[in-house]
């Protein structure tokens, strides 16, 4: 009897760029608490914030219910956000957390 065939060699992970394109998605998964919250997510900005890592968008909350309405923080905050930083929309990822509903047919909770 032969002996068992050698083992391919294990496949490496493929390597991130030190440098990521604007098109990759974040690599961090967005929060995802507290329900009715609204994340951005920008990789290049002209102006002086945060770059690379998730935050709320707490202005949208307060003033254009992004915390309350998916469209309007995943498109209009997008939107709003890459033409703060006058960058493509592809440079901002958005992150929507649904308030939780409660179910219809239970009755509200007693004070």
């Amino acid at each position: 009897s032969s002996p068992p065939p050698p083992l391919p060699p294990p496949v490496p992970p493929p390597s991130m760029p030190p440098s990521a394109s604007p098109s990759t998605p974040p690599s961090t998964p967005p929060p995802m608490t507290p329900p009715g919250s609204c994340y951005y997510f920008i990789t290049t900005c002209s102006q002086p914030m945060a770059l690379n890592t998730w935050v709320r968008d707490t202005w949208g909350e307060e003033h254009t219910r992004a915390g309350s309405d998916r469209e309007t923080c995943e498109v209009n905050r997008l939107n709003s956000w890459a033409t703060w930083c006058g960058v493509s929309p592809s440079n901002v990822t958005m992150h929507f957390n649904a308030l939780l509903s409660p179910l219809p047919s239970s009755p509200p909770p007693p004070l």
